[in-house]
């Protein structure tokens, strides 16, 4: 991808990603620490509403380490204020969650219904070296989807926690940034 003079490199990527990663280990480790304890402080308690919670809380953790990943990258320093300030974004986060949830799914479900179909058929007994080839090819080819539409729609966090955009926006926004004619 070409930016004017900028020239994306996925080992430059991961070489900047690991040193920044390395610099500041102590605070990513410490922010999981606290999402995990806050999360199972909710979780284990036996009451639903506290795992309603605990699903926020895990929300909102995600979305911080998203934004901190987002600072870290721009050289800002971090803070542990990720772990709340974003919850007004979080109506955003759950829809295109949903969404996004639906597409992938959708992915997985669709192929497994033609086999189902072909063994409702019975074409498992009368032909099955066919049926076992196209269900392998189905597979197969719902994994390369499944993996297509996770590259492409994957980014939608990054958009809600940094530019504050609604889920449909956001969705669209990271299938823009993985199209090839930019």
């Amino acid at each position: 991808m070409n930016e004017g003079n900028k020239i994306f490199s996925i080992r430059g990527s991961l070489i900047e990603g690991w040193e920044l990663t390395k610099l500041n280990i102590g605070f990513l480790i410490v922010y999981q620490m606290i999402l995990y304890f806050l999360i199972g402080i909710f979780n284990y308690s036996g009451f639903s509403f506290f795992s309603f919670i605990s699903v926020i809380v895990m929300i909102l953790g995600k979305m911080g380490l998203f934004k901190s990943a987002l600072l870290l990258t721009q050289g800002k320093k971090l803070s542990f204020n990720q772990l709340y300030i974003h919850w007004p974004l979080l109506p955003s986060w759950v829809i295109a969650s949903l969404l996004f949830g639906i597409l992938v799914i959708s992915s997985i479900i669709l192929p497994y219904l033609v086999i189902f179909l072909m063994m409702w058929l019975k074409m498992d007994a009368h032909y099955p070296f066919v049926f076992i080839l196209i269900s392998t090819f189905l597979i197969f080819l719902t994994i390369i989807f499944f993996l297509f539409l996770w590259t492409i729609y994957g980014f939608f966090p990054f958009f809600i926690v940094d530019k504050k955009i609604g889920p449909l926006k956001s969705l669209r926004k990271s299938e823009k940034i993985t199209d090839d004619d930019q």
